[in-house]
């Protein structure tokens, strides 16, 4: 279970990175937030750290740190989805 654990919160992850990144290479006039790149520099680390060291408890904390608040997130929205196709709009005011 700990493995499809990390490679869930890895790949949920990168495909948050890969949208932030897409995201920040649509502004013009602004640079691109160094913490895209750091963000991609953190997942390539605990990829090596999991594939190379055959770490995986410190692979897992190392996706699990970001990765939790991640899902809860993802958990809220898919709440805020589903009451909008039960419900209708919902009004915030």
């Amino acid at each position: 279970m700990m493995k499809h654990l990390f490679w869930i919160l890895w790949s949920a992850e990168f495909i948050c990175m890969l949208v932030w990144l897409i995201d920040e290479m649509k502004l013009k006039y602004l640079p691109m937030n160094n913490m895209v790149s750091i963000g991609f520099l953190w997942l390539g680390v605990a990829l090596f750290v999991k594939l190379g060291l055959k770490s995986d408890k410190s692979a897992l904390i190392m996706v699990g740190i970001p990765g939790f608040p991640l899902a809860i997130m993802a958990i809220f929205i898919i709440i805020i989805y589903i009451i909008n196709l039960v419900a209708g709009p919902i009004r915030w005011n």
